[in-house]
């Protein structure tokens, strides 16, 4: 079992839970603000303004930095999604290499379903759009209505279901 924090000076220490010894230190040279351990501890990200940086703890080895912001892993740890506000994308990386697996068209990744198929972005006020990451098609986007309690998802094949007050608001021609 490890431990990781940051210490004032930007240095992440690593520690020992059995024996309390420090094993490594992995100095962050890119001044990265928030970071995240991966569930199975073995990876840590880090973001700064504009970049992300991944590093093997065990080692202390960085394994890859690219354009993006607000990471976060899959519940499996096993790929991470970012967001590059500059191309309004999604990208999804391998975990233990930082290798881009896909970029989907969506505005502000938020995060990986439970199930690690799919990712949920969000867009404008009050619009969260479903993707495959698969294929990176949308499958749906749920939207509220007013900013009310009433909301609609829809496809893009133009199938939809709603609260009462939403399925009101929709028009056919």
């Amino acid at each position: 079992e490890l431990i990781v924090a940051k210490d004032a000076k930007g240095v992440f220490v690593v520690w020992d839970t059995r024996s309390g010894q420090v094993l490594r230190t992995i100095s962050d040279l890119n001044g990265t603000g928030d970071w995240w351990l991966s569930p199975d501890g073995h990876r840590l990200l880090a973001k700064s303004e504009s970049h992300v940086y991944l590093w093997d703890v065990n080692t202390g080895a960085v394994l890859g930095s690219w354009q993006g912001t607000f990471p976060k892993f899959s519940a499996d740890g096993q790929r991470i999604l970012t967001t590059t506000l500059d191309t309004r994308s999604c990208e999804i990386h391998d975990a233990r290499s930082g290798r881009k697996l896909q970029a989907i068209s969506c505005f502000f990744g938020e995060s990986f379903t439970p199930n690690g198929r799919q990712i949920v972005s969000r867009s404008g006020e009050w619009r969260i759009q479903f993707w495959d990451i698969a294929t990176g098609d949308q499958l749906c986007e749920l939207a509220s209505i007013n900013n009310t309690k009433d909301w609609l998802v829809f496809t893009p094949e133009g199938l939809f279901d709603g609260s009462e007050g939403g399925r009101q608001s929709v028009a056919f021609r």
